[in-house]
């Protein structure tokens, strides 16, 4: 019996699921793009191992002899393609194309989108909501620590504890002034963003929008008005914590993807049913690749 025009059938169907999936798939920007570097996987187990640099230059006498140091590397970070796949689909019948006067089949591709975009919000927010129980690999303590070793020697405290507020921010800020490389040479690096909750929005906003400073009563000026830009991460779990970041690629934030949301339709002769599937290939550090280029607000 052929299929009423009123029906598309499956393989039709399929390509409005693709357009579906695709349409509310890119509607929205991602959040973590802006302060996660991703980087494309090519190899398993993927090995990300920074060098740990030179130290401060030597003065010596016009014609002497330069001294020269090897270029060590530091802390090593894997991961690998084994414990990073995700994978969800549906099917339906022929039958039930058919029948489905509301649209729900057609909805179907839709609202998997919404599952692969939280899916990757998810696995990308890993690192910051596990920054103080997950400890780095061979850095044998979280992304942030009040005791980040430093591979020449020494410690680096990254942690702030306390809930956001302008001297919680203000302790932050002059951590973060004081980064330092391997070998404790200061690096410089600025903070480009605030990543809050959604519950901290307020204050955030108080604390880099407001002409004066917020919460005192001299109405003095404030210093941090629009020093960095605050991002708005409902996928932080933690309500009290906050993170005061560099810009993508001066962290060590990073997404390893060996290959990004993929969508794919087919049918099942068979059975004659359609069948939709999304997968995703992706995985964050464990503890961060580098704690540099980032301060925790640790909140009560």
């Amino acid at each position: 019996m052929a299929t009423p025009a009123t029906f598309p059938v499956l393989s039709e169907l399929g390509d409005i699921l693709l357009a579906s999936f695709d349409d509310i798939f890119g509607r929205y920007p991602a959040i973590y793009t802006r302060y996660t570097q991703t980087i494309a996987a090519d190899r398993t187990p993927e090995t990300i191992q920074p060098l740990m640099y030179f130290g401060e230059l030597i003065s010596n006498a016009i014609g002497g002899a330069t001294t020269f140091q090897e270029p060590a590397e530091a802390y090593k970070s894997t991961v690998s393609v084994e414990t990073s796949q995700r994978a969800l689909g549906f099917q339906v019948h022929e039958l039930a194309v058919k029948l489905d006067r509301s649209g729900r089949v057609r909805r179907a591709a839709e609202k998997l989108a919404v599952s692969a975009n939280h899916t990757k919000e998810t696995i990308a927010a890993v690192p910051l909501n596990a920054a103080i129980t997950t400890a780095h690999a061979t850095r044998a303590v979280p992304l942030v620590s009040n005791s980040q070793p430093l591979f020449g020697g020494g410690t680096y405290d990254n942690r702030i504890d306390g809930d956001l507020s302008v001297a919680v921010f203000e302790s932050a800020m002059i951590q973060f002034a004081n980064m330092v490389d391997e070998r404790g040479l200061k690096i410089n690096v600025k903070p480009a963003y605030l990543i809050h909750t959604p519950n901290d929005r307020r204050v955030a906003k108080q604390l880099l929008g407001s002409d004066k400073e917020p919460f005192h009563a001299e109405n003095q000026m404030n210093v941090y008005r629009n020093v960095v830009e605050p991002i708005e991460n409902p996928w932080l779990t933690d309500t009290d914590n906050a993170f005061l970041v560099s810009a993508s690629g001066e962290n060590g934030l990073i997404l390893a993807v060996w290959q990004d949301v993929r969508r794919r339709s087919w049918i099942d002769e068979d059975t004659d049913t359609l069948k939709f599937k999304a997968t995703f290939h992706g995985l964050t550090i464990a503890g961060g690749a580098d704690w540099r280029g980032l301060v925790g607000i640790i909140g009560a």
